[in-house]
């Protein structure tokens, strides 16, 4: 779930130590984010098998979100991926990672914030059912478990010549239809951008983007 914020968080890039940083085991514990709010979900199994509430409107983490703006989606990641960084000025997601277990990594990017350059990383899903609060200006990313641990370390602590972007306009309804949001707001952003060239594997993705004449290229390709 998301809802849009009243006004553009400001955000910079900090100078971090290598690492993870703190890793959140349990709920309540030290060393979090400001802002970032992590709950359990509640489960119901039976002999049929489970009913998961992901959030009730009007209660709990989504108590602030405004009905008339609120948009509920869900994404799936395959094992080995990631999917990051993403981090928004306007927007506060609630997470709730309900199936297979993942890596969530945290960056406070608000120079303002006391906990500003701070990182956490949190393991979710079915075998710890949280829901997870991000406000705007954290970037987040969301990698499967499986994910090499090469791949997990090069992201976080990525090479200087890795810029963060965020969008000017929200992408459009085709877009927010047919992609995750990785690849998603990685093609608003070239269209925004005019970048030299998309780099995208998802068959869905590089298919929109033939489609409006996007320059492409496979990351293996």
């Amino acid at each position: 779930m998301s809802t849009p914020a009243a006004e553009a968080i400001r955000i910079s890039t900090p100078q971090c130590e290598h690492g993870i940083g703190t890793v959140i085991r349990t709920l309540g514990a030290g060393g979090m984010i400001a802002g970032v709010v992590v709950r359990a979900v509640d489960v119901w199994p039976d002999d049929r098998g489970y009913f998961l509430e992901v959030a009730r409107m009007r209660q709990g983490l989504a108590a602030e979100f405004p009905s008339d703006s609120t948009q509920v989606s869900a994404a799936l990641s395959y094992p080995g991926t990631i999917k990051a960084f993403h981090f928004h000025q306007h927007q506060t997601d609630l997470w709730v990672p309900a199936a297979g277990m993942f890596q969530v990594a945290l960056v406070d990017l608000r120079p303002e914030s006391p906990t500003f350059g701070v990182k956490n990383t949190l393991y979710a899903g079915s075998l710890k059912p949280w829901q997870i609060l991000i406000p705007p200006g954290v970037a987040a990313e969301l990698s499967d478990a499986a994910t090499p641990v090469m791949a997990r370390q090069w992201i976080a602590q990525p090479p200087a010549w890795l810029r963060i972007h965020s969008l000017i306009s929200p992408p459009d309804a085709e877009l927010m239809a047919a992609l995750d949001r990785g690849e998603c707001e990685a093609t608003q952003l070239v269209i925004e951008r005019q970048a030299d060239i998309l780099i995208m594997d998802e068959w869905k993705g590089r298919a929109i983007a033939q489609s409006r004449g996007l320059p492409l290229i496979g990351a293996l390709s």
